[in-house]
């Protein structure tokens, strides 16, 4: 196999990759997070990195200061705006190279910027330059644009007030959509996306019977809101758009991540990729622009994230990139969806990893509760869940109440619970492990970070007999 080229690398030390992205067919965009010290404070910033495809070229751009530019300066809006190598990406407004002001008097925060009320700024990626598109303000925190690159919804909160906002395709008023209390039941619309098919509509996440759902809103207030999916036993997640922002699908997990299609063409693409990885949760990355031609995300509890391009002229699916061929998925533990039953009777969905050719009977287990509490773990790979698989240890996580995409009833169940019924959903899972033989009771630990490293702490405090 050859080598492939070494096109860029991070600051030694400091900068670590999280992503890379083509720009425009020649020219890459690569992501980097690293720890800086500004002032008394050590937080995580990110920076942008431009390079050409052959490694030429390389740029940071937006070099001024996290202080003067903003904490993440790596949030591309908009991969083509309309001029040629330019994109679309939000940062704080401050002081440019020459020390003037980039935003008016009114609107600054502090002594040299916004603060995370961030402006759109039209960025060069080969010279660097940027170009105020949309003034920062207050309370948004984040802009949507339309396929056509124009700043057209935002949202933000004040304390713990949230509002959305947008703007009419020919207009130039920004409009209130709505505004709610955080975490309040009250039915309100979060919209997400621009539609490509009408330019005063848009996409937004709102309740159907208590469980979040896809609907299309009129910006104009002119229709009611129109149901796209909801799915009867768990929360959508995410639309699938195209390149245009023409709606493809809409994603959700159940035990397992799936999308439900509604374009057929892209539904008859997927459904020849299942053909051929049918042990594999496939879903559409890109497209060519006459859509001939689809890049393939392909991954499972075995495997991280592949990629191919199927041809649909020759009905060709080849693969292009495979991160880690050295894995032997023979060797590599399943994640297995299974429910047990808590205290009240409720049942609880979770994973159970279990150690490839060993008997799962009285195996040494580790419970590992999931952060946020506002998540959920799902069926994916996990290379922690693997290594201890391959030590051994049995792994269980769960999705107790309180986790998100399983409804309202089930997050509000638990909200604000830190240590009550959460924490009975985690001691549950290991006793009915225990029960069922899988867990030998005299070799369990519980391990977490963030939320989970919380409950982990709880554990080790309130049931030191059991981890």
């Amino acid at each position: 196999m050859v080598t492939p080229p070494l096109l860029v690398v991070s600051e030694p030390e400091d900068f670590r990759f999280r992503s890379c992205n083509w720009a425009t067919n020649t020219r890459l965009l690569c992501s980097v997070i690293g720890m800086q010290n500004v002032g008394a404070y050590t937080y995580a910033m990110t920076r942008l990195i431009a390079v050409d495809a052959d490694g030429r070229n390389r740029r940071v751009l937006i070099q001024q200061s996290a202080s003067a530019q903003g904490q993440f300066q790596d949030r591309v809006l908009n991969w083509n705006p309309g001029p040629p190598d330019t994109v679309l990406v939000e940062a704080d407004e401050g002081q440019d190279a020459s020390g003037n002001w980039l935003a008016p008097p009114s609107i600054v925060v502090g002594e040299v910027g916004t603060h995370g009320l961030p402006a759109v700024f039209e960025l060069n990626i080969v010279t660097g330059r940027m170009f105020l598109r949309e003034h920062a303000r207050a309370p948004i925190r984040h802009w949507i644009t339309d396929s056509a690159g124009r700043v057209r919804l935002g949202w933000g909160f004040d304390h713990a007030e949230v509002s959305y906002y947008a703007r009419l395709a020919n207009g130039n008023d920004w409009l209130r959509l709505a505004k709610f209390e955080v975490f309040s039941r009250e039915q309100h619309f979060e919209p997400i996306a621009v539609s490509a098919d009408d330019p005063n509509k848009a996409y937004a996440i709102a309740s159907s019977e208590g469980r979040d759902a896809l609907w299309l809103i009129d910006l104009t207030d002119k229709n009611p809101p129109a149901l796209v999916f909801a799915h009867p036993r768990v929360d959508v997640t995410r639309p699938l758009l195209d390149r245009e922002g023409h709606l493809l699908g809409v994603y959700y997990e159940t035990s397992m991540p799936d999308i439900y299609y509604t374009d057929d063409r892209a539904r008859s693409v997927i459904a020849s990729v299942n053909k051929v990885l049918a042990d594999k949760f496939n879903f559409i990355v890109s497209t060519s622009v006459d859509k001939s031609v689809y890049v393939i995300g392909s991954s499972s509890d075995l495997e991280p994230t592949s990629f191919s391009v199927f041809d649909t002229t020759t009905l060709r699916l080849k693969m292009v990139s495979d991160h880690q061929q050295w894995l032997d998925p023979t060797a590599l533990a399943r994640v297995r969806p299974m429910n047990y039953p808590a205290r009240d009777g409720t049942s609880i969905p979770g994973y159970l990893t279990l150690p490839s050719g060993r008997a799962s009977k009285r195996l040494p287990l580790i419970v590992m509760p999931h952060g946020g509490p506002i998540a959920r773990d799902g069926w994916d790979y996990f290379f922690l869940l693997q290594f201890l698989a391959s030590r051994g240890y049995a792994v269980l996580q769960m999705n107790f109440r309180g986790s998100g995409g399983y409804g309202d009833d089930w997050f509000f169940a638990a909200h604000q619970d830190w240590g009550g019924l959460t924490y009975d959903d985690v001691v549950d899972g290991t006793r009915w492990a225990i029960q069922q033989g899988i867990a030998d009771p005299e070799r369990i630990c519980i391990v977490g970070w963030s939320f989970g490293g919380y409950i982990a702490l709880v554990g080790g405090q309130r049931n030191s007999d059991l981890f």
